[in-house]
């Protein structure tokens, strides 16, 4: 048993023991400190799939009554590291998204409750609406809106910043289905078919599709306008324990999965896929086009055409 403990928020402290179990079992803690004394207390450590599970207690200064002094800590299984890592475009490693990811978490007991609390940030706080491709993700922490190349890429970072796996599923999807937020004379230049990605963790010893593309809101206009029908695109909430992928019906191409979104835009380079432009000269104009149309839908001002499968 480790001397120091850490709180969950990176921050080490003298105070109090922990131990690891790798499987259910009670374990017996003592510590003391220099104004908290703590008698014999047990506990249940559980460990789910290959993670290994962490937990600190104490007590308060005038009570013998242990608390949870905050949320649970878990190891990332071994032959995760490319899953883990930082790269140019997940910035797992900036000081502030870790933070922001920190504070995101919060109290969460476990991984799968902390990936729902990321998914709900990056579902809701950022509306839909396009941008570049290949912003940081920390850039993104600043950013009103996103799209699914930039709510991916958050995603997976954030994810990573509190040690849960993550990778990129990357698809092709018919022009048909952009129709509605493309203005008509650069829909009438798009590719066949455009990139679409999406993220996956690795939660109770298995890979999850999360894909956290709408906002409520913005899903319930669509939903409303006729641009999806219910039985196209069921549901956006997501439990923590089942794929949630929105756009199934339209695959064209599956590339399959990416341990980063840098490797899987690199693959869309090479693809006859497309994607929004990267240019900052003259693509912020095309961009504020498409969102203008975007806004108009979420404003119900827009005359929605379905699209065909």
């Amino acid at each position: 048993m480790a001397g120091n403990c850490d709180d969950g928020f990176g921050r080490r402290g003298s105070g109090n023991r922990q131990t690891k179990c790798t499987g259910e079992e009670r374990c017996a803690v003592k510590s003391r400190s220099s104004k908290r004394y703590m008698k014999d207390v047990s506990f249940h450590v559980l460990a789910l799939g290959s993670y290994t599970w962490e937990m600190s207690a104490y007590s308060g200064q005038h009570n013998q009554q242990y608390k949870d002094v905050g949320r649970m800590e878990w190891q990332p299984p071994e032959g995760m590291n490319d899953y883990l890592k930082a790269t140019r475009l997940c910035d797992c490693d900036d000081v502030k998204l870790k933070e922001k990811a920190k504070e995101i978490v919060g109290s969460a007991k476990n991984q799968e409750e902390a990936a729902l609390r990321i998914f709900h940030f990056v579902r809701d706080k950022l509306l839909f609406g396009i941008n570049y491709p290949d912003t940081k993700a920390s850039k993104m922490l600043n950013k009103r809106i996103g799209f699914c190349m930039t709510k991916t890429n958050l995603h997976m970072a954030l994810l990573r910043a509190v040690d849960i796996p993550s990778r990129c599923h990357l698809v092709e999807l018919p022009r048909e289905l952009f129709k509605n937020i493309m203005p008509k004379f650069m829909y009438a230049k798009l590719p066949a078919t455009q990139a679409h990605p999406w993220c996956d963790c690795y939660l109770s010893g298995k890979w999850i599709s999360c894909e956290a593309l709408y906002e409520d809101s913005f899903y319930k206009t669509i939903m409303k306008t006729g641009i999806f029908t219910e039985e196209e695109m069921p549901t956006i909430d997501w439990d923590g324990k089942t794929d949630l992928i929105l756009n199934t019906p339209w695959f064209v191409k599956d590339y399959g999965t990416f341990a980063s979104w840098d490797d899987a835009m690199t693959e869309v380079k090479k693809s006859e896929a497309g994607m929004p432009p990267t240019n900052r000269i003259f693509g912020w104009l095309l961009l504020s086009m498409i969102n203008r149309n975007i806004d108009a839908i979420r404003l119900g001002q827009h005359a929605a055409q379905q699209p065909t499968q």
